[in-house]
């Protein structure tokens, strides 16, 4: 949600309006989502630690390890002025998960992940084809 509001908020807001839109979603931010977005990534970094293998789950790619590829890989360790802006971190994110970095790094280059994302890309194409009036976020 955090990334819904502070990629679409601030730009979708009218012009006169972007500055309190911008003082909203920081307090937004700082009040609840940066507490979480902390407890949450600590919980997957202890997760991937006791697991022991790499994956989140059993010892090879699975369903899990996809779904968190892009909370995880694509808008943090693939996007760190997007963690910067949301979060305000400062911090080498590599050095305070160091498994999940680890992680981000394998999945990136595992190539049943890549295979997975081709068909998944693949689907949104032809979803995109079935549905041309329809934006997807695309800024107008």
């Amino acid at each position: 949600m955090a990334l819904l509001i502070n990629s679409v908020a601030k730009h979708v807001a009218p012009f006169a309006t972007k500055a309190v839109v911008k003082i909203i979603t920081k307090a937004i931010n700082n009040g609840y989502y940066k507490h979480e977005w902390y407890l949450n990534f600590q919980y997957l970094e202890d997760r991937l630690a006791q697991n022991g293998t790499g994956f989140f789950v059993g010892n090879k790619l699975t369903g899990a390890d996809v779904i968190l590829s892009f909370p995880v890989y694509e808008n943090v360790f693939d996007n760190p002025g997007g963690v910067r802006e949301i979060c305000g971190e400062k911090r080498d994110l590599r050095k305070v998960y160091p498994h999940l970095a680890k992680w981000s790094r394998m999945i990136k280059n595992n190539p049943t992940y890549k295979r997975v994302t081709e068909m998944m890309n693949e689907e949104v194409e032809d979803l995109i084809a079935m549905n041309p009036r329809f934006d997807y976020g695309k800024e107008k």
